[in-house]
Formats: structure tokens, sequence, C-alpha cells
């Protein structure tokens, strides 16, 4: 078990050790596929899509991640041989992450930096939160492009005024947003394509601000990315925070 306080290594009986011993909790091939097949609620054909790409996610936006011996087709994966390990990340709903914006008419275009497990898609949840349920003094119109059911998924409370985009690209969800449903904010995770570049340029004429996240350890490093460049190049962000790190998920370290 990962946890903010390091790694931990559970027996049978629930007890938990720092280091692995004869006792620790191993699975079984078998346990492993009964947990694939309850992932995918016992329809592996209707999550194929996601577990070609590593992953089943649940409605609750908790994600199901496969590694092993995999087949492929044209140099893509088309299916799995052996699956020999899962990871399960569980997705919760919390406010310990920071307050971003003060009131209304503070809010504009974000980037959020950070580290895996820094606490960047709890962050984008909870400004999703923020803008559409009144706390900042009106209520905000926001599409939220969730490609892999993950900020707002289907089994979390929602608010009225925000339209989710689940599973699709983030580059042509972005395009369809705007088409759609005249967003005022778009929140998205990850961002690491040209293509996502491009749709949010073509957007920015229409008035949308984003709030999106990147991968990186710092300033420095968010630096040596291309992707980082352009996006500073055609001034999509107003302003850029950095996350303190995994174990101390959700808080900002550097606003500028």
């Amino acid at each position: 078990m990962v946890t903010t306080k390091g790694i931990l290594f559970p027996d049978h009986v629930g007890s938990v050790f720092d280091v692995p011993n004869d006792d620790v909790l191993v699975p079984t091939h078998r346990e492993i596929e009964n947990a694939i097949m309850r992932a995918c609620g016992y329809s592996v054909y209707a999550h194929q899509k996601e577990i070609e790409n590593g992953f089943v996610a649940y409605a609750s936006g908790c994600r199901l991640a496969i590694t092993g011996t995999v087949c492929n087709h044209g140099g893509a994966v088309f299916d799995w041989k052996a699956v020999e390990s899962i990871t399960l990340r569980i997705a919760r709903v919390h406010k310990q992450s920071e307050n971003v914006f003060a009131s209304a008419d503070d809010v504009g275009s974000l980037l959020i930096i950070g580290e895996p497990c820094s606490g960047k898609t709890t962050m984008l949840r909870n400004i999703a939160y923020s803008l559409t349920d009144g706390t900042l003094g009106r209520f905000f119109k926001v599409s939220v492009i969730d490609e892999r059911n993950e900020i707002l998924p289907t089994g979390i409370m929602r608010t009225p005024t925000v339209h989710v985009l689940n599973g699709i690209p983030k580059s042509a969800g972005i395009a369809r947003a705007v088409r759609l449903c005249a967003p005022e904010v778009i929140i998205c995770d990850e961002i690491g394509t040209m293509d996502e570049l491009n749709s949010m340029k073509e957007s920015l004429s229409c008035g949308v601000k984003f709030i999106c996240s990147m991968h990186a350890n710092s300033f420095e490093d968010v630096k040596t990315k291309d992707l980082y460049y352009s996006l500073k190049q055609h001034q999509i962000f107003d302003r850029e925070i950095l996350l303190k790190g995994r174990y101390n998920p959700g808080q900002i370290c550097q606003m500028k």
C-alpha cells in the first residue's frame, strides 16, 4: 500500500509492516484475474479499449492499472497475453488542497505543475466544485474534459453548471465542449501533446479560460518540455502553481 507515510506491506489479517516478510499478502494469478473481472463488471468487452491502454476505470473514479506481457498489433497494444500485476489507484474527494481563487474576479487560466501523486487531479476536482457551487460569488459554466474518468467520474456528485465529457481525447473534447457547451472555463488533466495545444489556441478566441495540469518536479524541470515552451509562447495561462509533492498532496509550494 502506497501512502503519504511511505510504502506498507499488509498481511492476510490486516496488519501492516514497513518491510516485507513471509506473512505479507501476495495475490495469486486467479485473484488478479478475478479482480480485473470485477472491475469490468464481468464484461471485459465493454472495457476493451481501456484494457488495451492498460487500465480499467471504475464509476467512482478509482482506476485499476494492468501490467504484464502484451500482444501487439501494428505496433500498438492489442491484448494482454499474461497479466502479472495490478495497481488500484483510489480516488477520493477531500478538501485538503488549498484554495487557488479568492473570488470570481480572481479566476483566470491556470497551469498546475506537480510530480505524480502530488494532488493535481484532486486540485482540479476541487477547483471544478468551487467554480460551480457558488462559493466564489457566482456560478461559472465549466466543461471538464475527463479522458480517463478521473476528475469528475460518473459515480460522484456533480454540480448543476458543470458538463463532463468522459472518455474522449482532450484535443477533440476541447473543440466539442466549445462548440456545444459554450463554457467559460475548461478543465483537463495532464496536457502533453501539440494537438491539445492547438485546440486550446483555437478556443482562446472564444474567451475560454483553461485550468490544466502537467507533470514536472519543479519549475526548472517543466522548462525542459517543448510543449511548455509553446504554452508560454502563446500565453495560454495567466498563472502557474507548483505543488509540494507526493508527501504533501494538494499543497502549493510556489505560485507565479
